[in-house]
């Protein structure tokens, strides 16, 4: 089976689907920042985890 058309080819799939319930308020800031930062919630809710993962620096 090949690849189908549309598909777009990356070296990090994002195959991996995960489903979160907020509240309004914390949904509202996420569209905040989504349409501030001009990036998909997706992507804002990436950069918290990849924000979270970093190492203390201020230790």
């Amino acid at each position: 089976m090949g690849i189908s058309k549309g598909t777009k080819l990356t070296k990090n799939p994002k195959n991996k689907t995960f489903k979160v319930r907020l509240d309004d308020t914390t949904y509202d800031k996420l569209e905040a920042i989504s349409e501030r930062d001009n990036v998909s919630k997706s992507e804002v809710i990436r950069k918290g985890i990849e924000i979270q993962c970093e190492p203390n620096i201020k230790e």
